[in-house]
């Protein structure tokens, strides 16, 4: 069992060996950049060491700030690597933490308000949320199910359906664009996420299925969803869905975030690897120190040097002025009606900087600087805040209550997946496919809670 102390003393005693081992100062700015890196270590791990639930959003965003914003961007400062070069000055580097501090302090206070608003109430609960069972409309759902795994077994392949290099293949073999493939993967993996976690509740939560069919539904999901092939904004959604559906109460408050620490130091760079051919077992096992000790100054946690650079491109650009959120907001507006439509923020520093690479991230605090200056920290990050606390303390409220099979329940750990995607960003990426999970799982969500009986007697009459 993790103790709270025990885990607060870890992560602190081993920041303190990295300061320790990469630690070099030059000048004042390099004291007051330690110190502010340090503050907010300390901060982020011991707001995560007293969490009250054993997961959460709120969880999640203090786990975000820890490693995103404090563990490795300490690393990547001291040794003078943050990930596509260019590094930022020490001046840039403050502002960055005092920007983190600020926003950081925002959130504490909204999320606190929000903590201490009144009661969720039982409207929340309506009929419409609750997702019935019905055994035709459950058919119909196992129907669209099977009918999205055949499409991507017959899209991708077989062998496909195991390593994310093959699917980058395939898709370039097929001519097919990066839209295309987002599409295909919304419009696929979306109705097979959202019939598994059903179908889970349904067994563990109603008891009107029989492990038989759990066990086939599950399967079907994991082959056509293999950890090594998804997409990484897909792959804490579904598993994390998948996981916590199934076990929806843990003994330890400190599981969770000790298991995503580890998974995003060991686990994830071997996933990154998994998307190119030459990454095969051997290459993995003769490297592996190489790797994992190389993969904090990798683009994967460029986070912090994206908002670095999103300071400098306010300083020489100014703000966007909601024209980079108009574009997040409405990301679904084809070009041709919309010719000025905003690219991604991202896309859009490293477009200035004149990269070739342009496939960034920029965290959502860095989106709110962009477009509205610490203005934009203040609103933006408020209304995150404060909406995320809402639906923690609406969890759970009612998990453990008899009307715990509800729509936004059943979806509360992919979207809080989604979340920590979000975080890390770009907005215009993170929100297509939050937008593109919720619509799905509400029309499917639709199509079960039809009455097809009805409908086919009153065509038929």
């Amino acid at each position: 069992m993790i103790t709270r102390f025990g885990f607060f003393l870890f992560v602190i005693f081993t920041y303190f060996l990295v300061l320790f081992f990469y630690c070099e100062i030059n000048n004042t700015l390099d004291v007051f950049n330690y110190v502010t890196f340090l503050f907010i270590t300390v901060w982020s791990t011991f707001k995560i060491s007293i969490n009250k639930y054993a997961y959460s959003f709120n969880v999640f965003y203090w786990l975000f700030v820890l490693l995103f914003f404090a563990i490795f961007p300490t690393l990547q400062y001291s040794t003078k690597a943050f990930p596509w070069g260019d590094n930022p000055t020490e001046a840039t580097v403050l502002k960055a933490n005092c920007i983190i501090i600020f926003s950081c302090m925002v959130y504490e206070t909204f999320y606190f308000w929000g903590t201490r608003n009144r009661e969720g109430s039982n409207g929340s609960l309506s009929k419409l949320w609750t997702v019935k069972f019905s055994p035709l409309n459950y058919k119909i759902g196992f129907i669209i199910f099977l009918f999205c795994s055949a499409l991507i077994v017959n899209t991708l392949g077989f062998s496909s359906l195991f390593s994310r290099a093959n699917v980058n293949e395939v898709s370039s073999e097929s001519g097919a664009s990066t839209i295309q493939m987002l599409l295909f993967d919304k419009l696929t993996r979306s109705p097979i996420l959202f019939f598994t976690l059903i179908t889970i509740n349904f067994y563990f939560i109603e008891k009107k299925i029989s492990w038989l069919t759990l066990l086939i539904v599950l399967t079907i999901s994991i082959i056509t969803n293999f950890p090594l092939a998804l997409p990484r904004y897909f792959l804490g959604a579904f598993y994390l869905g998948v996981i916590l559906n199934c076990k929806r109460v843990l003994k330890s408050p400190l599981l969770i975030p000790s298991v995503l620490i580890c998974s995003l130091i060991i686990v994830f760079p071997l996933l990154t690897l998994s998307r190119y051919s030459f990454a095969t077992w051997s290459y993995i096992v003769d490297n592996f120190s190489s790797i994992i000790s190389l993969f904090w100054s990798s683009g994967d946690f460029d986070a912090y040097s994206m908002l670095c650079r999103s300071i400098s491109y306010v300083d020489s650009h100014s703000m966007s002025y909601g024209g980079q959120l108009a574009g997040a907001m409405f990301f679904f507006v084809p070009r041709a009606i919309w010719p000025n439509k905003p690219v991604g923020t991202g896309f859009m520093i490293a477009e200035s900087l004149g990269w070739d690479f342009k496939n960034v991230s920029c965290p959502f605090v860095a989106e709110c600087f962009v477009n509205f200056g610490y203005l934009g920290i203040l609103v933006l990050i408020g209304i995150v805040a404060y909406v995320i606390a809402r639906y923690d303390k609406f969890y759970w409220q009612y998990l453990n209550s008899a009307k715990s099979n509800n729509f936004w329940i059943v979806l509360y750990p992919s979207l809080m997946g989604l979340f920590f995607f979000m975080l890390r960003g770009d907005l215009m990426s993170s929100y297509a496919y939050i937008f593109g999970l919720l619509t799905v799982a509400l029309m499917f969500q639709f199509i079960l809670r039809l009455r097809w009986v009805e409908i086919v007697r009153t065509k038929t009459s």
